[in-house]
């Protein structure tokens, strides 16, 4: 849908954005239709704080007894990975936590969104390699499905042959025949918290505070 069509305008209340949207925010600013990011760097915005991901997905990897860590996730295009932010948290936590990681381990799929197949795939991947990492941590629960899926192709058992630690909205179900570890994000009440900021700005009213960054929490599975 073309936001800035005349029609759709003269009928907009608010906009919702999962994604950055560069000069068409100030022209919907300019059009007084207020704008609430999720997940970007829009403000207002309401966001999960991605990087507790890894410092929580990777210290528990470590309480665990791993020693070296890999990670499964996915970048749109190629040149953007080195500063992609999960390679970024992905370093720090790993840096943090004194891990060995090696770059075969940290190959991203290339893909317009995380789905189950490219997690089945990397899942593959990574464990065609010669070396192998004693932890993973997997970035969307998506892909984790495939994760799981090949892990069970390939006769693997968590958390015997390696440990595991996804990220995951509450409530998602990941089909395996045993509790999956994970950080876990609720995205029910970020959605209150988006629309309560929306009612506020359409009533005129600045929202206070203007970013909210929703943290998550460490579920303990028995894949780790």
């Amino acid at each position: 849908m073309d936001l800035l069509n005349p029609d759709v305008l003269r009928n907009l209340r608010g906009v919702f954005t999962h994604h950055s949207l560069y000069g068409i925010s100030s022209l919907l600013s300019a059009a007084k239709v207020p704008v609430v990011g999720l997940h970007n760097r829009e403000t207002p915005q309401v966001w999960f704080d991605t990087a507790m991901l890894f410092s929580l997905g990777l210290a528990h990897l470590k309480e665990a007894g791993c020693k070296t860590v890999g990670m499964i996730w996915a970048a749109i295009s190629e040149p953007q990975v080195e500063t992609h932010d999960s390679m970024v948290f992905f370093r720090r936590a790993a840096e943090a936590n004194g891990f060995t990681v090696q770059p075969e381990w940290t190959a991203p799929s290339f893909a317009d969104k995380m789905t189950e197949q490219d997690g089945y795939q990397a899942m593959l991947r990574l464990w065609q390699n010669q070396s192998r990492p004693d932890g993973i941590l997997v970035v969307d629960d998506m892909m984790c499905r495939g994760v799981l899926r090949a892990a069970l192709q390939l006769g693997l058992d968590f958390p015997r042959d390696i440990r595991l630690v996804t990220s995951s909205n509450c409530g998602i179900a990941l089909n395996y025949h045993k509790p999956v570890s994970r950080v876990e994000f609720d995205p029910v009440v970020e959605a209150r918290l988006a629309v309560d900021m929306m009612l506020r700005l359409m009533d005129g009213r600045a929202p206070s505070p203007a970013a909210i960054s929703l943290p998550g929490v460490l579920i303990k599975g028995e894949t780790t």
